[in-house]
């Protein structure tokens, strides 16, 4: 199953090496071993997809490095500057003040938000992500790790994980929180003690321990109804939407 994120990032996801290499690299990590000259030495291969667009790695690659920073760090002015621009441009439409001085007003943070705050921060991310980017297109930018995955792509597909986790734990606890904190509150005397009773019984329970056995129930659920789940990523989803649930 592929998500959006899969299909957008298809290069890093395709293309895998052999093992390890370094960040940047044009060669793996470790030597191998190499007839030349009618004897055996060791050699760093060159990877399949890292920097193979390159004749000679060891006389291009700063050059070519050097080049995708430069295009990357245009990019992100490019970036910046539009988008300034249209902010500007709305604003000056929006008070009738004149483009240049609505611009200089939200660069030196001069109206009731800290906007060049969040121009600098979006300059920033800008400049990372498109330098980033750029050099992915032709390098491994965090290198591989031991069978050859793109070790960046494997960290921006791990923060799925923790923002799906993250969201729906607060779904599942956001309508119950809210519900019972307000009766507590408008209805007071017992129903409040019985609340704050449910609330300390729950809090009180080690949380790891709750995790487990849960997950536990759930994986004996599984393996009791194989039927019921097509593939190995139906029960996976399972078992995250149920830590979810045991978490919110």
């Amino acid at each position: 199953m592929l998500s959006l994120f899969d299909v957008l990032v298809g290069g890093l996801r395709t293309q895998k090496e052999k093992t390890y290499s370094a960040p940047l690299a044009t060669h793996l990590y470790a030597k191998e071993s190499s007839r030349c000259e009618m004897a055996w030495s060791g050699v760093f291969p060159r990877l399949r997809y890292g920097g193979a667009h390159l004749a000679d790695p060891e006389r291009d690659w700063p050059g070519d490095v050097a080049l995708r920073v430069v295009q990357g760090a245009a990019l992100a002015a490019l970036i910046w500057s539009a988008i300034v621009a249209a902010l500007a441009w709305r604003g000056s439409r929006r008070n009738g003040r004149p483009f240049a001085a609505t611009a200089r007003a939200l660069l030196r943070g001069e109206g009731p938000y800290p906007s060049h705050v969040l121009f600098l921060s979006l300059a920033v991310v800008l400049v990372v992500g498109c330098i980033t980017a750029r050099l992915a297109a032709g390098y491994h930018v965090l290198g591989t790790d031991k069978v050859g995955q793109d070790v960046l792509y494997q960290a921006l597909k791990s923060i799925r994980t923790g923002l799906v986790i993250g969201t729906l734990t607060t779904l599942v606890m956001l309508p119950a929180a809210i519900l019972l904190g307000v009766m507590a509150g408008y209805f007071r005397g017992w129903i409040d003690d019985l609340i704050q009773y449910l609330y300390t019984t729950l809090n009180s329970i080690p949380g790891v321990l709750l995790i487990a056995a849960a997950i536990l129930m759930m994986q004996v659920y599984i393996a009791n109804h194989e039927e019921a789940f097509a593939s190995v990523t139906e029960r996976a989803d399972l078992r995250l939407l149920f830590l979810c649930v045991i978490l919110g």
